[in-house]
């Protein structure tokens, strides 16, 4: 079973059917058309012109949009970058704290070839995962602004008509940090196998969670909070608007994410408001179809409680808008003054209005919209702390129940030392995580015969940087699925192995925007998860195809305990039986 679709590694991309010289000829073939000439001048802000999309049809570079003209951005000979994209008015003054609305129209050619600001956050370059990420602004302060909602297109488009599949990108970060530019998720080795990558800036924390009683009265909807959800689909709209007018495909658009970036994905699955917004989802780190929402009140609660610790309770809400933005946050704002604090997604009854559990259980629930998911194998390793084997145990014993004694946990999982149980804690749980998500994704292909839906591991360590304890760490499966690795300092010392898992992974992506399946070319074939082939695809040195972790090994028994956990725990009697 293990043996099944083993790939090895080094025999992945040879032969002259590979996706990238497949994608290499395309290139030269854009380079030459754009040798014979291009409207690629320097301009600054917005400029008159009398251009025309037909005028300028030779040269991507300029794109009309619904609410006027663009100029992108030649980053390379078969690459156009549009940065800093308006796709809503600026959520500030009376737009504070409500859904987002339309840009306003502007004339001539708008420049969009910077980024423009992150959303307002405390960027956390002194996390650990700072050094990792965040290298560019650990000595120097970022752009931020209240004025956020922006998108930014690569595309290798070299015509409106090329009808390419679409990548909706949301950036993970907990509701509170992240951006749409961040050096991991660089989108230009995607884009070449054919795919418009759009990524997305939207409100972050209390500006794109704060929900009070002010502001439902206020509100049409006669209700708050999900501002940051709202953002999003109005992006969603603006590809179903514009995209083909940069070569996009708008019937087959994909959203995808990573950890609070797939809780985004998974919320606008359950949505009303998302009907014929997309066809496909993406979800690494954060799927399970068992979960339930923050309550609305308890949402208002924290947030109106929050208020009144900054002093603010008193004021109206437009006194509240009028505040300044260094009122709420600047660059002296601690983490422990917004964290933790209750801002984030929750069941408003208009964006949401039901609970994941309660909408993944029905049958149809998906309509067709095929999903791809999966975590890693060291999704608690990266803010690594030490766990004793007492805890580890007791830990254990509270969680399992009438299961630890049945299965002997302390025997299955004898550990030596603390580090051991460490070790041990850090890889049940994520293989906990991914057990939950398969027998998951099961009953939803029970529920959805119509959608296609993949299930991968990511278990390939990282190299260097603590990499024995640390192991495929949360988040580290962007540098490949974005095939993003380069070769510059501030990055990890990557080897060939790392190139080659990044370029397997990133056309599995590709493949999946393109067609609804992952599967092509000489790529190792991944089933569908379904009660026929219950299969999930490691991602490691080999990707091979798996039923379980410990099949055929003296610790069985592990796998079991956790298939009866999730069972058990999550009702599925009717789906595995007893």
């Amino acid at each position: 079973m293990y043996g099944q679709n083993v790939k090895k590694i080094k025999d992945w991309g040879k032969g002259e059917g590979t996706m990238k010289k497949k994608y290499r000829k395309l290139a030269a073939v854009f380079a030459a058309v754009m040798a014979l000439g291009t409207l690629n001048a320097p301009i600054s802000g917005v400029f008159a012109a009398e251009a025309t999309q037909s005028e300028a049809a030779a040269d991507m570079t300029i794109i009309q949009t619904d609410k006027g003209m663009i100029q992108g951005l030649q980053i390379a000979d078969d690459l156009v970058q549009y940065r800093g994209v308006p796709y809503a008015a600026p959520p500030v003054g009376d737009l504070r704290w409500a859904a987002p609305e339309d840009h306003a129209e502007w004339e001539g050619i708008l420049d969009c070839t910077e980024y423009q600001a992150m959303a307002m956050q405390i960027l956390s370059t002194t996390d650990w995962w700072g050094e990792e990420f965040y290298y560019d602004y650990i000595d120097n302060y970022p752009n931020m602004s209240e004025d956020c909602l922006y998108i930014n297109i690569t595309s290798p488009a070299t015509s409106p008509d090329d009808n390419l599949p679409v990548l909706f990108w949301m950036h993970g970060g907990a509701n509170m940090h992240g951006f749409s530019y961040e050096v991991e998720c660089n989108p230009e080795e995607l884009a070449r196998r054919g795919v418009i990558v759009v990524e997305v800036e939207y409100r972050l924390g209390l500006f794109g969670y704060m929900a009070t009683t002010a502001l439902s009265e206020d509100s049409e909807t006669g209700t708050s909070g999900n501002y940051a959800l709202m953002d999003c689909i109005k992006a969603l709209e603006w590809i179903q608007t514009n995209i083909e007018n940069f070569g996009g495909d708008p019937t087959r658009v994909t959203i995808a994410g990573q950890s609070a970036g797939a809780g985004m994905v998974s919320a606008l699955i359950t949505s009303p408001l998302t009907d014929g917004l997309f066809t496909g989802a993406i979800m690494n780190s954060s799927f399970s179809p068992f979960g339930t929402r923050t309550p609305h009140e308890t949402t208002v609660e924290n947030c109106e409680a929050w208020l009144e610790e900054k002093g603010y309770g008193d004021l109206s809400l437009e006194e509240l808008r009028d505040l300044p933005t260094s009122a709420f946050m600047n660059e002296t704002t601690e983490k422990s003054e917004i964290y933790g604090k209750g801002f984030g997604i929750c069941l408003d009854g208009y964006v949401l209005t039901e609970d994941p559990v309660d909408f993944y259980s029905k049958e149809g629930s998906l309509d067709g919209i095929n999903l791809l998911f999966g975590s890693n194998s060291g999704e608690s390793n990266g803010s690594f702390s030490l766990t004793t084997q007492e805890d580890f145990f007791a830990s254990a014993k509270e969680r399992y129940g009438d299961l630890y004694d049945q299965y002997n946990f302390e025997e299955l999982f004898k550990t030596t030392d603390d580090i051991a149980a460490t070790m041990e804690s850090f890889r049940l749980s994520s293989q906990l995580t991914s057990t939950t998500s398969r027998l998951g994704g099961l009953m939803l292909s029970e529920l959805n015969p119509d959608s296609n839906i993949y299930m991968y591991y990511f278990s390939h360590w990282t190299p260097g940087r603590e990499e024995e304890i640390r192991w495929s760490w949360h988040s580290s499966e962007l540098w490949y699925v974005f095939d993003s690795m380069r070769d510059v300092p501030e990055q990890r010392d990557w080897t060939e192995l790392d190139y080659q898992i990044g370029d397997m992974c990133s056309t599995y992506w590709a493949n999946f925007c393109a067609t609804g399946n992952p599967n092509g070319g000489d790529l190792p074939v991944w089933t569908s998860l379904t009660m026929d082939t219950p299969y999930f695809m490691e991602w490691g040195d080999e990707f091979k195809l798996r039923y379980n972790f410990y099949d055929g090994t003296k610790n069985a028994d592990r796998d079991h305990l956790m298939v009866d956990y999730v069972i058990n725990t999550y009702g599925l009697q009717e789906y595995f039986g007893e």
